[in-house]
This record gives structure tokens, C-alpha cells and sequence, in this order.
């Protein structure tokens, strides 16, 4: 079917009330499973649920351009974070499913093709764990883009953040934009949660590792590693810390003395310390935790902004980074 051979001159649409006064369904259903940071909720009821009678000032030029556009990134940021409950249990049961050692010498059956499960499930989770910090980074630019160089909206990034961390908060010169406040607290909770200590360290970097080379060089790219516990007859998986490795251009025998250390301290050195599954339940609720205490900071920014002149600026930013192309459709689908 091509667009064409639809029914195009339509007499209305169907869309949701667009003057809500109470939370959408879903939002309440994501809410009250737990499945969202509180503060996000707050944040989308503080928008007043994006009804088109509630614009602010400061978001309110073209007709609510960045209203709409704020919207459609609080509610993407609700999509993705809602299904990776079931992400990690698809990867627990997955995991059940797959091939170990002990399973054949009880002549017991398993799955060939759910280790490519497991892995495709990883990996969407991976990308949408991320993408909802990377959403994260486009609201903050909306507000904060001013003061943050780092940031342009239509073009905000998690990585954009990170640098604006590492760096030292720039001293404010000549006339003080109010929102310099917001930026430095927004400095200081970016340092405090993305850069991680202890057995942490360097959480957000492993996360953009595995998302960059798994989107784009795909699910094989990183070597799998299963051990049998030292308590039970169960097996974990583990995954590595460093890239790349090419273990088999430098392994031709079993032996631990064709390695410059023994197999327990290159494991120790080179993995991830978590299983693939405790990894990926640490993963999002740290990446929760992150978003809780920076839609905090966001709720602030909004209420206190409300009443700005709007930055024309910032929309002008947007359209700059608008895209089009002049793909139609494939001849023979």
C-alpha cells in the first residue's frame, strides 16, 4: 500500500483531549507500577499534562512550538523507560533457555536460538536505557541551552552533558542570566551522578560503550563469558569491560601460561563483574535514580522560567536542526 491509494481528504482526526486536567491513563498506570521516576510524573503534572490552554509565556511562541516539543520528549522518555521490567525478564528467561554444560549430561533440552534472543533483548535495552538519557539532554537544552554551551536543541546529546560535567563551571561575567542558578546546580548533580565512584566509576562510559559498538557493529561484537557458580549448578553470563577483544589471535591452548596472568585475574581484569542480568537491573536504577533526581532540578527550572520572555533563539535552534528528504517510497516493496 502506498499513501496515495488512502483516503486523504479526511473531515477530522482522532487525537487525545487536547485539555486535560488529569493524567493520561497511561501515565497513571506507568506511575502507579512503579515503572517511571516520580519526578518525572510530577514534572508532566507541573506541565499541567500538556493541555493546549496551558502554555507558559517562556514556551509559547510560534503557537507552542517547544510546548509540544517538550511534550513529545516527556512522554518518550515514559515509552522507553516502561518496557525494561520486561526486558530483563525476557533476558532472565532467556538465559534459562540457552545451552550449559549441565543440561546436556542430564539430556536436557534447550533453545538454540535463545542466546540470539537474549542478546537482542540486551541490546534494546541498552539503546532504550540510553536513549532516555540522551532525551533527558534535549529538555535540559530547551531551558538551559543559554547558559550551557555544550547543548543546542535539536542536537542535545547525553555525551554533551557529560563534557559540560567534566569541565569547571564557567564564572558568570557582566549581567548574570537568572538561570546561571539552575545551570550550576545542574553542573554539580551532572558530576555527582555521571561520573560514579567506587565499584561504579565509570558507569555512564561502559553503558556508551556497549550502546555505541552493539548498535553499530552488532550483537557479536562482544565476546560472551559463562561461569558456573561456586554455591549451585547455576550458570551466569558476563560481559566484557574493555574493547575490543580478539582472544583468539592470541590463544591457540588451554593452558593459563600463555597469558601474562592467570585466568582468575584476566577474568577479574577484563570483565564486567556483574552477569549480564544484575548488570542490567543495576543499569536501570541507576539510570532511574539519575533521571529522578535531575527531573527535580527540571521541575524548579520550569515554575521559575514560566514567565520568561521567550528565547527566540532557542526555537530558531530547532528549525536549524529541522530534517527533510525527498524519499517518497521503494518502486518494488
Amino acid at each position: 500500500m502506498k499513501l496515495e491509494g488512502c483516503v486523504l481528504d479526511i473531515d477530522g482526526v482522532h487525537m487525545s483531549d487536547p485539555l486535560l486536567r488529569e493524567p493520561e491513563q497511561d501515565w497513571n498506570a506507568a506511575y502507579g507500577d512503579h515503572l517511571i521516576p516520580d519526578s518525572l510524573f510530577k514534572f508532566y503534572s507541573n506541565a499541567n499534562y500538556f493541555a493546549l490552554d496551558r502554555i507558559p509565556r517562556y514556551l509559547s511562541e510560534e503557537d507552542g512550538k517547544l510546548y509540544f516539543y517538550l511534550k513529545y520528549l516527556v512522554h518518550g522518555i515514559k515509552d522507553l523507560l516502561v518496557n525494561i521490567p520486561d526486558s530483563i525478564d525476557q533476558i532472565q528467561k532467556y538465559l534459562e533457555m540457552q545451552y550449559d554444560p549441565l543440561k546436556k549430561l542430564r539430556n536436557e533440552e534447550w533453545d538454540d536460538y535463545a542466546p540470539i534472543q537474549k542478546k537482542r533483548t540486551f541490546k534494546i535495552l541498552i539503546i532504550d536505557l540510553y536513549g532516555s538519557l540522551d532525551i533527558f539532554s534535549e529538555i535540559v537544552a530547551i531551558f538551559l541551552s543559554d547558559i550551557i554551551p555544550q547543548l543546542v536543541v535539536g542536537r542535545a546529546s547525553i555525551t554533551k552533558l557529560k563534557k559540560f560535567a567534566d569541565n569547571s563551571f564557567p564564572e558568570p561575567s557582566g549581567i548574570i542570566n537568572p538561570k546561571t542558578k539552575y545551570a550550576e546546580e545542574m553542573h554539580i548533580f551532572l558530576k555527582n551522578h555521571l561520573i560514579g565512584e567506587g565499584t561504579e566509576k565509570s558507569w555512564f562510559e561502559l553503558l556508551k560503550l556497549y550502546r555505541n559498538k552493539i548498535a553499530h557493529l552488532g550483537n557479536q561484537i562482544f565476546h560472551e563469558y559463562i561461569f558456573q557458580s561456586k554455591d549451585s549448578e547455576q550458570f551466569y553470563t558476563f560481559l566484557p569491560r574493555v574493547f575490543p577483544i580478539t582472544e583468539e589471535s592470541k590463544i591457540s591452548e588451554t593452558e593459563s601460561k600463555l597469558l601474562d596472568e592467570s585466568f582468575p585475574e584476566y577474568f577479574s581484569r577484563i570483565l564486567n563483574h556483574n552477569d549480564i542480568c544484575s548488570y542490567s537491573r543495576g543499569l536501570y536504577a541507576k539510570v532511574v535514580e539519575f533521571l529522578d533526581a535531575g527531573f527535580e532540578i527540571m521541575i524548579q527550572i520550569y515554575n521559575e522560567t514560566s514567565n520568561f520572555e521567550p528565547n527566540s533563539e532557542i526555537l530558531q535552534s530547532l528549525a536549524r536542526n529541522s530534517e527533510e528528504y525527498e524519499f517518497l517510497h521503494f518502486e518494488n516493496p
